[in-house]
Order: C-alpha cells, then structure tokens, then sequence
C-alpha cells in the first residue's frame, strides 16, 4: 500500500506523500453518484488571481459534472450588490446526474429576521409545497418500504465512573478532579468505548436532535453580528441550532429532489462538495444540515475551487440563517437520503490533506470517528472546556474537530471575526466581549501565524500578555511554533500545550500534563495506550513511528480491503527512554512545514527547477517553520551566477514552475540566493542534496533571505515615490493586480496578502524606510491609508520623510475625534436660568463614581464616606453581582468592607461604558440626575495595546454620556481622572508641567492610545466648560503607589514586577536611572487628596475650569529608592537598565518562566525602558497644595511605605 500523507493538528509535517500515491476511499470514488458543491464564501475575481486551477484531485474531480451560478449580494458592512461569475479554470464533462451549487460570498445579515418564505427568494416557502409532506407516504423521494432513521432525543444514559479508563494514570483525570471534569468524561458512557452508551446516538444529525431536547434554552454558539471589529456577538441556542439545520436540510432537500431520489433508488449515498472559507455560523449549521440529509459533504478550501460554469442551470441558495420556528424531523426523515446499513458507519465528511504534490487529497471520515473524535476532543484532564473559539476553518480537521467537540456535552463553540484572517486586536476584542458576555475564552488551537502574531502585536504594544494568560490552554496547530515564541510565552505565564495526529488518524496524542509547570508543549504521549491498533513502532535506533492499525477507531476510512498499517512517517524520540513522552524530530520525506500551517514538499518543486534549466546544477527549497519558500541555486561551472543574464534567466525558470504549484508553493523572487564562484551545495553519493549540511553550511545567506532587510521585490520605484504610491506599486506586483484598482482603502486581504507576502511587503518597506517594520503593523493596518498612517506615527530614520510628519499624523487622528464630541455638545440644550431655584444647594454632596471597584476607587469610597458632609454615594460597578464583586474588592486590598451595607450611604449600582443611560433604566437615571452633585470619571481601560480609536466606544462614549448627566436635572460638578501620560510626549517641551489646561498639540501626550485619550478628554471638557458652563476638576494623576494602611499594591503593575524581580534571590540586581526621579504617591493619599478637591468649593462660578496634578510634591531620586531596598536586601547590585534587562533574556534562555521570575512577563516593555534615558519632568503642584491638606502633608516616597509592600508582597507568595 503506498503511504498516504496527513495534515497535522499539532507539531511536524502537514500533508504528505508519495507522487501518485494511490487514495483509498470507503467505497469506489466512481460510484458516489450525486455530488453536490455548495460554496459559501465568494470572493471577487481580483481576490481570486493566482489560485491554483484545482478543483478536487483526479479521484474526485470526474464526481462533479454541473454547477450552478447565483447572484450575490452583500448584506454586512456596506450594501452593494455584485454579482459574481467565476472564470473558467477547468472543465469538467456533462453528466445529467451530477450538481453543483453555490452560495453567496457573505450569507447571513445577523440582524435579519423573516418568516420561512423570506429564506428562499426564488422559490416557494417549503410549507406551501405540498409533495414535501411531512408524511412518508405521500412523498416521491421516498423509495417503498423505507423507515425514516429513529432520531428520538431521550435524556444520556447515566454511567458508572468507577471502572478504570486506561493503564496510563497520567492521561486520563486523577481522583481529585472536580465532579465537572468526570461527569464530563463519563457521560457517554466509558470514555474509550466504541459507541455512546445511548443507542440512539449512532450519528452526528441524531447528536444535534439529542441536544435540542437535553440542552433545550442553553447556549451552543457564539457569533459575530458583523464584519466590524468591536462587533457584538449573538448567541444560538442547541434547540435553535436543532431547527436551523432542520429548515436548511429541508430546503436542501427541495432543490436537490431529484438526485435524493435517485440516490435513494440507486442506494448510492449523494455526495455534496461544500466550498467556502470556512469560518462562519452558517458554513457549520449548513455542514450539519447536509448530515441530516444523509449525505457525504466534501469539505474543502475556496482557494481550492475553479470550476466551469457556463450553461448550467440556475437554483437559488439561502442567503439568511432561518428563523425556523419548529423542528422539522419527520418531513427531514421522510425526504432525506435513507439508511440502508449501519448508520454508525456511515460517510460523513471528505477533508482534504494536501498530499505529496501540495495538491488537495480526499480522507473519508464517517459517524464513527467525527462522533468519537468529538467525544474526546474537549476531554482533558486538569479543567473543563466551557467555551472554545473557533480560529482554524472548519474545512481543516482541526476545525471540524474543534465545533463538533461542543456536541457531545453542550458546552459553547465561540466563532471567530468574520474578516479573515483575523488581526491579533480583533481576536483580543472578540475575547474581552465574550468575556463581558460571561462567557470568557477558554482554550484557542490556531496556526502558529497567528500566535506569532499575537506575540509581536503585544511585544510592540505594551507588552499585557494577560489575554493570552488568562487561556486555559493555547495550541499551535497545523505546523510547529518556534522554539523561541514557545519559551517567550511560557516564561510569561501562558500555557503552551498541543496536539500530534492528522486528518487520516484524528488526535491520538497530547502534550501532557496541560499544566502551567509543564513546560514542554512538543512532548507528546499517547492517549490510548491500551488500544492495540495505535503503535510507536521502532524504525532505527532510538527511532519510532507513528503507525496506525485497521480498527482504530478515531482514523479515517483508510482500508478498503488490505488490512497494510497505514504509517504515518512521523519520526519520535523517546525522551527520556522508556518514559512513554515521544518528541517529533522529522519525516521520512521532506515535507516543508510553513509557520502559517501551508506545506510545499521540497522534492518535486527541486527536481522541477533542476530539470527546467540549463544554467541551474542543484537547487534546494527552504521554508520549515518559515512563511514561504526561498531556494539555494547553485548554477553549472559554464555559468557567471553573479551577471545579470544568469541571475534573469534563474528567475524566468522559477516563474514558470510557480505556475504548476499552489500560492504556499511558490517562489518569490527576492527570496532566490545564487550561490557565488565556487560554492557548492553538499550532496549524498547518489547525488541528493544534504539539507542538513546545507542548511548548516548556508546558514547566513538563509537567514539574510528571512531577515527583516532583505532586498526588496524588484519593482522599478523611485525614492522620491511618496509611500503611498510606493505601496501601490509593490501590491500591484506581488498580488498580480493593476494598480488602477488598488484604492487606498482596497483591503489587502482583499488582494489575497497572506504571511507569505506579508513578508515580501515587510522587507520592501523595511529597505524603503530604511528601518524595521513588523508584520504585526502589517496585519493590524490592512490597507495602504492605514499603512501609511502607521509607518509614518512612527518617526522614520530616514530624513527624506520630514521631521513633522508624527505630528502631522497624530493631528489627522485624534484632531477629527476631538471635532466630532465637541460637535455633540451644540445640539445639548442650554440648561434653565432658574435651575438654583428648582434645585437648591443643599450644602450636601452626594458622588455618582464610575471605576469604583478598582485601587482608586476603593480608596475614594472609604474616604469619602467618611465625611458627613457626603450625604450619599453610587458606586458603579459592571457585571453582575454589584455589591459583592465591590466587597471582594475591598477585602483583597485589606480595606474594612464593612461599610458597604445595605440601605448605608454606599449604594452600588449597575454601569455600562457603552449605553448612554450608563447602565441604568430610566426611572433610576432620573433619580440619580436628580440628586447626584458631583460625577468622578475614574473608570478606563488599561489597554496599550490599542490605538486611540479603541477607546472611542467606551470610555470617550462614556466620558459624553457622563457630561450629557452633568447637564440633566440637578446641576453637577466632573471631576476627571486625568494622567500625567498627557503631558509626557515629544510635543511637552518644558521640564515642567503647570497646573494649567493641557494645549492644542496632542503630540504633548504620549503616542499610546490611553495617554492619547486621555488627552482627548482633557481637551473636550475644556469645551464643555465654555459652551455648557459645566464645572471641571482635572486631575492629573501620576505613578499611584501602595497603601501607606494596608501595604497592598497591585503586583501586576510595573514597578512592583520590577521590584519582585530583582529582589529574587537568583536575581539580585536593580537597574540605575541615571536621571528619573520617584514622584510615587501613595493610593490613599491620592484619594484623600482628590477628595480635598471635590470637599473644597474653590470653583468661583459654574465656568471655572480647574487642573490639578497629583503627584509627590516632594520626589526623591532613584538611587535613594535603591539605598531603601539594599537596606532590605544586602547582595543587591546596582547595574545599567541595559545589563539588566540582558539579564533577564539569560534567564528566559534558561528556561525559567514567569511564575519563578515576574519580570519575564513584561520583558519587551522593560527593553523598551532600557531604551529610554530622558529626564523626569516635574509636575508643579502649589495650586492643589493650598486646597489639599493631605497633599501638603505628603511625605517623600519612604522605606516604612515600601517595608510595607514587600511585607504584604511576601506573604501572598509574589516576592520571593
């Protein structure tokens, strides 16, 4: 039997192969006669140059004979029409028998909602159809004498638990988990059964019917609204689900009735090609529908699609997700294709793995492996797996692995943002609303692309790394993540763990345990140790591979007759021997595993090359665990390989062969490197290369081919181009499309930008620039207006761009914003000339404060209710549970929470950032408008990871609804919990800061979003002030440091990361600032403090305007900071920022995470701090000094105040 390749879930190869090798379906691919395609996501014609002129490999293509062609309309973002014709790739010959179909690029506007007839716009309702009657008798599809499947839904069977699951204790739960994880295990009876224990559960349709009725009202599936980047999400229920599918399978059903009927006839399962990207709610719920009609679906790329449409009949296709107001199972069953064997075997899906030619190849699965597949998927054995979200296509085995786990116990499936692929913002915003949603994220398994991704985006923005932390698990998928990336974000505190099988076999091992301590994400063990038909099989010294047995029950349809191993190629260590942990260490073959999960095989591309010449002697393909191809070429000893001739003709060879490979497969040209006079490649005694050796030998000129100042693509640019035709011209070479076309808001994944090219646009900037550009600025910037606004915020090297263009850019960003809020306030109305009269002042004050279960807010609370003259205090806190989620605050802080009693002068009440009520109904807004005096600001993301237009939704829409409260009923004074970050930019000049409204140069503030946004408002309520007479209290705040009472101070902070970190024992070091000064003050005092502001009527009338820093009036210099802490710690050393923070990269190296040294987790932020030498201004603070006595009485930051926060630290385990 000829070895048949796989597509990795975890580490190593993707699909793999030998050339020509023989695929072997469950039954002969001729004789799967009704072939269907439905394509869901189209793309325009220019998104689609360059795809490999592929539809299905041979064993496949001739199934297809007709396709069929429909309009398509947009119904997300925008609201234009187009329709879409592909052109033809291929043609296949007529067939009467055979269809295809297609569905509109973009299927479901998410807020639509219609009666039935509304879904299927050129046919009638299947309600008014009266041959499809919901009794088998009277319906022509059903052959006689056939009864529908039995899909009743009775309540899962109870198993005892008590029976061991398998020899190896270290795979399965241990008797200390939770009742959750071994209900979870056991509810389908043993977890290595060869059935469910409920009988009737024997497929996937009949799983979806039993949580319709078991899991009835619960949520199964969180989706997108829209295509937009803070988009809602919606919910669908498991009995929604249940209809929704009904309604698509029986309109399905209607279109396709003739070939149900002679498939039913013939008794040949219909076969049904679903093309699309592969992301959607729809793609799922239209995968499912075709299992309830009985049908084979052949999932596969769009990218992998080309067909010839001409002179096919039209049908239409549904364009919205049914309302499907009742469950259609008995006219489903009577119109579907019928049972006649074992339904348990029956075929359910054709996945594609690209085998040895990079070519699509099919691997027949069936109920048995999806179901048991799905069964153990969300099985671990250290936590439960609430909500797992979605980032492989559902096309791709991990995908469908990954929706259909949520089946098996009704646990959620989250889909991800529609735009794909998804930036690293996005995703994280797509997170923080699930988590708002109270469904917060619990496992993501993606490509290592989007990791990598992920880890330069918060690299280079503010180095949080919480969203990635707060994972139960993140797994790399589809290729393996480098070794550095794995170690970065385990030494951060992310649990890195994953996955090794394949399309054929599914998901026989994991990377165990899946705990935080265990460190190894590559080191694999097997989960079915006692299942004979899964072996490590030694195939040299110390050498095992993973070879798979007919009977296993989670593989694929590989056997039809021969009971052959199907061997995987797969090469293991055991490490340590006899440990049972097996490490990949390669293939047999030479399978090129890009970092984006595409794989190109190295052979057939090499001996193409080699062939196709005359000038080239060797040529060797490159690219594992890199985002394309690049080659080694070695040319014949006739040859110049330095003069433009030979170097031209290379290139003329190389384009030729591209034509015959996928995109993934293709050779760019700048990432070709001739080898000079005299160097060779090393090759075998037969005459094979030696990739080892070579990669070895040619190690600098591969890396240079990768490296961010890599020649750019040869394109004919002038340096005095501006950057945006610069772009222009480099996307139209690379994506083969006129530059006419490209607008400046034309999406580059509109253009078909992948990693791959991403790189290329990378490299040609980074030369243009003559600097560094990362591919996450790439990715979350997708279009050339916003490329060129990114690259250009940055200040360039190079003088050819002008100094004033940060500045410039800045203006273009937050000036419109600032304009478009104060533009709001001239439609407010004017408050009444009487409004003392109607509201009198009392002489008591009664707070509206918004953040208040935070460090400050806790803090202002206690010391504002401990004055009489506050009468009453709304504290506004999100979520559920107001008043217990404020208690815990207090409590975790070591504050007296004893003060938040019912019906006491602190009243907790619900706040959303994003409603204009902030949260409130109406009846409690007017009661609150009514009495409340003074509003305190103080609620606002900690998010560097945003650009200023990431605060617009929230806290600036806030901050408006707040000053709009102001003006309602009762007249009330804002105080503003400003920060010093708004005066500390490029455009602050002075070495001082005056307690003086802030300018109208935003470059004052510094170039992150918060400090920008900030910034924002400093500016708005100036405005507001002069045109609506609301009174200010601007407070800028500085460094707030820990309680001078309780000692506590958030170890999640900077400093105190700092601080931990070098008082470790094995650290023992602390960097110098030659010229920072320590203005910390204490989180009490500062509350104390504002609390002196807003007690204090100093505002002369209702116009007046004031700022206030609140600083240390009295700072001290670093190096007495550091005396304090020597006083603590003896061995302590003083060393430069810089020696430091290369320190602390020896301790990454090491293997040391997070947990043993803190300062691991914020590595990239402390790099950028050794960077930054410039001298601390000075915040004057005379002005708030004569109001506030408890700033006149602040002392110096002291060594009683940081013996207090190392005490506290060390008792909670944080210093160590």
């Amino acid at each position: 039997m000829s070895e048949r390749g796989q597509e990795q879930l975890g580490h190593g190869s993707g699909s793999t192969g030998g050339t020509g090798s023989t695929v072997r379906l469950g039954c002969p691919p001729l004789e799967l006669k009704a072939p269907v395609a439905i394509s869901t996501d189209f793309y325009p014609s220019s998104a689609r140059r360059g795809w490999p002129a592929t539809l299905f490999p041979p064993s496949v293509t001739p199934l297809i004979r007709k396709v069929v062609r429909c309009s398509v309309r947009r119904l997300r973002s925008d609201s234009i029409s187009l329709a879409v014709h592909m052109s033809p790739v291929i043609s296949l010959p007529p067939s009467p028998c055979l269809t295809i179909l297609y569905a509109p690029w973009l299927l479901l506007d998410r807020s639509f909602s219609a009666e039935p007839s509304s879904f299927f716009p050129l046919e009638p309702s299947p309600k008014s159809i009266p041959k499809l009657n919901r009794a088998s008798a009277s319906c022509p599809l059903l052959p006689s004498k056939m009864a529908p499947m039995i899909l009743d839904s009775p309540l899962p069977e109870v198993v005892s638990n008590s029976t061991p699951i398998c020899s190896d204790a270290s795979v399965v739960p241990p008797e200390t988990a939770s009742k959750r994880i071994k209900d979870l295990w056991w509810l389908h009876g043993h977890p290595h059964s060869k059935r469910y224990s409920n009988p009737k559960l024997v497929s996937l349709a009949a799983l979806v019917r039993h949580n319709g009725v078991v899991y009835r009202g619960e949520k199964g599936f969180l989706y997108p609204q829209s295509s937009e980047a803070s988009t809602p999400y919606d919910s669908m229920t498991w009995d929604r689900f249940d209809r929704v599918t009904d309604a698509l399978a029986f309109s399905y059903a209607h279109q396709l009735e003739a070939e149900i009927r002679e498939a039913n006839i013939s008794r040949e399962q219909p076969t049904i090609a679903l093309l699309g990207g592969g992301k959607s709610l729809e793609y799922f719920c239209t995968e499912l529908a075709l299992q309830k009609l009985g049908a084979l679906a052949v999932i596969t790329d769009f990218k992998n699609s080309g067909v010839d449409t001409n002179g096919v009949r039209k049908l239409p296709m549904i364009e919205v997700l049914p309302a499907a107001a009742d469950s259609q199972h008995s006219a489903i069953d009577a119109v579907k294709f019928q049972d006649f064997g074992d339904v348990w075997e029956r075929h359910t899906f054709i996945i594609h793995s690209s085998g040895s030619t990079g070519m699509p190849k099919p691997i027949v699965h069936t109920n048995k492996s999806m179901m048991l597949i799905a069964r153990m998927y969300r099985l671990f054995q250290e936590f439960s797996v609430e909500n797992w979200f979605l980032l492989f296509p559902l096309y791709h085995i991990a995908g469908i692995s990954i929706a259909l786990s949520g089946l098996p116990n009704g646990q959620i499936l989250s889909f991800p943002p529609l735009a794909w692929p998804p930036s690293s913002s996005s995703i994280f915003t797509a997170w923080k609303t699930l988590l708002a949603m109270g469904h917060p994220v619990d496992i993501v398994h993606c490509a290592p692309t989007l990791i990598e991704n992920m880890y330069e985006y918060i690299s280079e923005n503010g180095g949080d790394f919480s969203p990635l932390i707060e994972l139960q698990l993140l797994q790399p998928g589809g290729a393996a993540l480098s070794d550095y990336i794995v170690k970065a974000l385990t030494a951060r505190g992310v649990n890195v763990k994953t996955t090794y099988g394949s399309t054929e076999i599914g998901p026989p091992f994991r990377s165990i345990p899946h705990t935080r301590d265990n460190p190894k994400c590559y080191s694999f063990r097997n989960l079915y140790p006692d299942n004979p038909h899964l072996k490590m099989e030694e195939v040299g010294e110390g050498l095992y591979e993973c070879v798979v047995y007919k009977g296993f029950e989670l593989a694929a349809q590989l056997w039809e007759s021969s009971d052959d191993p199907y061997r995987t190629n797969d090469l293991f260590i055991q490490d340590p021997p006899g440990s049972g942990f097996f490490v990949m260490q390669g293939r047999k073959d030479d399978i090129l595993v890009h970092s984006n999960g595409e794989n190109t095989t190295a052979g057939p591309l090499q001996l193409d090359i080699q062939t196709s010449s005359k000038i080239i002697s060797r040529a060797l393909a490159l690219g594992h665990s890199k985002p394309c191809v690049s080659l080694l070429v070695e040319v014949h000893g006739d040859f110049d390989p330095e003069s433009d001739t030979t170097q031209k003709q290379i290139w003329e060879t190389v384009e030729q062969i591209n034509l015959r490979y996928p995109g993934h497969s293709q050779i760019m040209q700048h990432m070709i490197c001739v080898l000079r006079k005299g160097q060779t490649l090393p090759v075998t005694p037969k005459g094979n290369v030696k990739r080892k050796e070579a990669e070895l030998l040619y190690s600098a000129e591969i890396n240079q081919l990768y490296s961010d100042s890599t020649s750019p693509f040869q394109l004919s640019i002038s340096p005095s181009e501006a950057l945006t035709e610069h772009l222009r011209s480099l996307l139209s070479s690379i994506s083969k499309t006129p530059s006419q076309d490209i607008h400046d808001w034309t999406s580059l994944y509109d253009l078909g930008i992948d990693s791959r090219l991403a790189l290329c646009i990378r490299s040609s900037l980074s030369t243009y620039l003559k600097r560094p550009v990362s591919l996450s600025t790439i990715f979350e910037n997708p279009s050339i207006s916003k490329l060129v606004s990114a690259l250009l915020l940055t200040p360039p090297s190079s003088p050819g761009l002008g100094p004033s263009r940060e500045k410039i850019s800045v203006r273009e960003i937050v000036g419109p914003i600032i304009s478009r809020l104060e533009a709001e306030f001239k439609s407010w109305p004017t408050r009444p000339a009487n409004i003392h009269t109607i509201y009198p002042d009392t002489g008591k004050e009664t707070v509206l404060l918004t953040g208040a279960s935070g460090s400050l807010g806790t803090s202002l609370i206690a010391n504002l209710s401990s004055y009489p003259q506050v009468e009453k205090i709304y504290a506004m806190v999100r979520g559920p549970n107001h008043l217990a989620k404020l208690r815990k605050s207090f409590d975790a802080r070591g504050m007296d929470s004893s003060i938040l009693v019912e019906g006491g002068k602190v009243e907790v009440v619900n706040f959303s950032m994003q409603d204009p009520l902030l949260g409130l109904d109406l009846e409690k807004y007017i009661e609150l408008a009514s009495r409340v005096t003074i509003v305190v600001q103080n609620a606002w993301k900690m998010d560097f990871n945003l650009g200023v237009e990431g605060f617009e939704g929230d806290c600036l829409r806030n901050t408006m609804s707040l000053l709009r409260f102001c003006q309602a009923a009762r007249p009330k004074r804002l105080a503003f919990t400003s920060s010093i970050s708004t005066c500390m930019g490029s455009g602050h000049t002075s070495p001082t800061v005056a307690e003086e409204p802030i300018g109208v140069d935003p470059n004052a503030a510094l170039s992150t979003g918060y400090a920008q946004s900030k910034y924002i408002v400093e500016r708005i309520t100036q405005t507001a002030t002069r045109i609506l007479q609301i009174p200010i209290h601007l407070l800028r705040i500085g460094q707030l440091a820990g309680s001078t009472r309780t000692g506590h101070w958030n170890t999640s902070e900077m400093w105190p990361i700092l601080f931990a970190t070098s008082l470790h024992p094995s650290f023992s070091s602390i960097p110098t600032f030659l010229s920072k000064s320590v203005d910390w003050i204490p989180v009490d005092i500062a509350a104390a403090t504002i609390t002196d502001i807003l007690l204090t009527k100093n505002l002369d009338s209702e116009s007046k305007y004031e700022v206030h820093n609140i600083v240390n009036p009295h700072p001290i210099p670093w190096s007495s900071l550091i005396h304090m802490l020597q006083s603590q710690r003896k061995d302590l050393q003083e060393i430069p920022m810089g020696t430091w923070v290369k320190r602390l990269n020896t301790f990454l190296e090491s293997g040391m995470n997070a947990d043993e040294l803190p300062g691991l987790r914020l590595l990239q932020f402390f790099e950028g701090m050794a960077g930054d030498e410039s001298e601390s201004k000075v915040f004057k603070t005379g002005k708030t000094q004569k109001i506030s006595a408890s700033l006149r009485g602040c002392e110096a930051f002291c060594e009683d105040w940081l013996r207090g926060n190392l005490r506290v630290w060390g008792e909670s385990g944080f210093l160590k």
